[in-house]
């Protein structure tokens, strides 16, 4: 069974339970992740340093946008925060945007447009905005929408329109 992340949103401590093949739900080990007083909207796991372990991106409603360098082991370093915190994050995906291998991820704010973050390797990352910022982006997808091998963006939104948005520039294609 593979590992399961819940987050907890509401001050509670949010969990990663560890699975192992052949386990049950209910033989799952629990580790605590991130800060216990936490409001965490929203995590996924990728390999965001290249080091081949799974790290978690995390909104928490209290401390914004960070980044949990994993261990492998289920456990992590200490978060490094990320994208500021002059707006309030609510949404989440992560996808390989620029087709480079590595992962990226975007976040859809609360009035305030949204953010691509690019993954550069060593060099960081790099925030792209996006958007008109009308509304709150409360859902987020990424993929080929358009079949022309370029990750597109959907996000879904509340108080204003939901939005596609085409990837037309790039160095190349993903396939």
């Amino acid at each position: 069974m593979n590992d399961l992340l819940v987050p907890h949103r509401n001050g509670g401590q949010s969990r990663l339970y560890l699975g192992a093949r052949g386990a049950r739900p209910t033989t799952l080990r629990a580790v605590a992740f991130g800060p216990p007083d936490a409001a965490i909207r929203v995590a996924q796991a990728a390999d965001f340093d290249g080091d081949g372990r799974l790290d978690v991106v995390a909104i928490d409603a209290r401390r914004g946008i960070a980044i949990y360098p994993g261990r492998g082991d289920g456990t992590f370093d200490s978060p490094r925060s990320v994208g500021g915190s002059t707006v309030v994050p609510y949404a989440l995906a992560v996808a390989d945007l620029d087709c480079d291998g590595r992962a990226d991820f975007v976040v859809g704010n609360v009035q305030a447009p949204s953010w691509a973050f690019v993954n550069r390797g060593d060099d960081g990352l790099v925030r792209v905005d996006f958007g008109d910022g009308a509304g709150t982006v409360y859902g987020l997808a990424v993929g080929d929408i358009n079949r022309d091998g370029r990750p597109d963006i959907v996000a879904a939104r509340s108080e204003a329109p939901n939005v596609l948005y085409l990837a037309t520039e790039g160095e190349g294609r993903c396939r």
